[in-house]
């Protein structure tokens, strides 16, 4: 059935573009080397600055493939995230590709599909995981103004997803100079022309080589999140980020915090000043003579040790740092002051790309309100 409101047509999905459901091939098909078709199952782990999934699998027995340029949307949880593709590709069963009839504007049907977002959630249904059927899915709801109308409006949005792409380069830039930099400051300091040997290789002659559990001390916090009465004044860390605040302190210091478990085996480090309290298994880590170590020293060298935390934590599904590791963790130590010089290297990139994702975040709210607008019909399309 047809509507029509407002000169904008609204219509079933299944009536303006081909919709179909991913079938996985056989796992025995599948590969990393690059033979045959690439392959998605869900949510591809890496997308790029424009929104196109970047395929890291490949099946040699393709079932469903759908063309370059087709939108892609998973159908089980996370239900509703779209993305496009580069490349012809096979979509597993977490997935359902939607090609835009020749009369209606791909890339304007993408936008109206991630407006669409709440339509999908109504439909989400399973009792151990969302997902949404191939009926409900074709039965979503679009609302088409002219071709021509369309192609505006893809314009009007992809000139703010342009500049989304730029800061989402530039932070993805600011990583990649910060790891390096942090690789060479962390090991050969800045401007040193004489070196020692250690049986951890050549270091600065005025460098030392330390455990951790030498410098630092290690306590866990002291509430389960469901503890924490909320509306507080202080903050409250779980997994090293502040979550939320609450009426009440444990800890009033200087320290860094470190996450003792995380379920992605990836952990993250803060530095905080003051009045706070922490989930219990957070590490909230002191320095025990400041005139060896500085704080945020001691952040960027855990920063830069997190792949090693990943590769020696314990845990199949929940990765945990216990505290025996932490304490003989090896860490090069150069004077103070040099410390101090090196953290204000790195912390300027970072601050560099902190801007960048707040100018990100500024768009991304842009273009959520631009769609309402216009597809919500709160202004006027020419």
């Amino acid at each position: 059935m047809t509507n029509t409101t407002n000169r904008w047509t609204i219509k079933r999905l299944d009536q303006i573009a081909t919709v179909i459901m991913g079938q996985s091939p056989s796992s025995s098909s599948y590969n990393t080397q690059g033979t045959g078709v690439p392959f998605l199952q869900g949510m591809p782990p890496v997308i790029d600055s424009m929104g196109a999934a970047v395929p890291k699998q490949w099946t040699t027995e393709p079932t469903r493939v759908v063309e370059a340029g087709t939108a892609l949307m998973t159908v089980r949880a996370p239900v509703g995230e779209l993305f496009t593709t580069n490349n012809s590709v096979c979509l597993g069963r977490g997935l359902a590709g939607i090609k835009a009839n020749n009369d209606v504007s791909q890339a304007y049907l993408n936008y109206y599909l991630q407006f669409s977002k709440k339509q999908l959630d109504t439909f989400s249904q399973g009792s151990t995981f969302t997902a949404i059927n191939s009926g409900d899915l074709k039965g979503i709801q679009v609302a088409l103004p002219s071709y021509q109308q369309q192609k505006y409006v893809e314009s009007v949005l992809n000139i703010i997803d342009q500049d989304i792409a730029k800061t989402y380069q530039i932070i993805q830039k600011a990583k990649v100079l910060k790891q390096g930099l942090m690789r060479e400051l962390l090991t050969k300091g800045i401007g040193h022309k004489k070196f020692k040997k250690t049986k951890i290789g050549e270091i600065p002659e005025e460098w030392e080589l330390y455990s951790l559990g030498d410098l630092c001390n290690f306590i866990t916090g002291k509430l389960n999140s469901n503890q924490a009465v909320i509306d507080g004044k202080y903050p409250f860390f779980t997994c090293a980020q502040e979550t939320f605040a609450i009426d009440r302190y444990s800890f009033d210091c200087e320290a860094v915090l470190l996450a003792g478990n995380n379920a992605s085996g990836v952990y993250s480090v803060k530095y905080y000043k003051g009045k706070f309290n922490a989930y219990q298994r957070t590490y909230i880590i002191t320095i025990k003579d400041t005139s060896l170590l500085d704080y945020f020293f001691l952040k960027e060298i855990l920063n830069i040790r997190l792949n090693m935390l990943k590769d020696f934590s314990v845990g199949t599904n929940t990765k945990f740092l216990t505290l025996k590791l932490l304490l003989g963790i090896k860490v090069l130590l150069p004077p103070v002051k040099e410390q101090v010089k090196i953290s204000n290297i790195l912390m300027s990139l970072e601050s560099k790309k902190h801007m960048e994702m707040q100018k990100r975040n500024l768009l991304l709210n842009l273009k959520k309100g631009l769609m309402q607008d216009i597809f919500n019909q709160k202004v006027q399309i020419k």
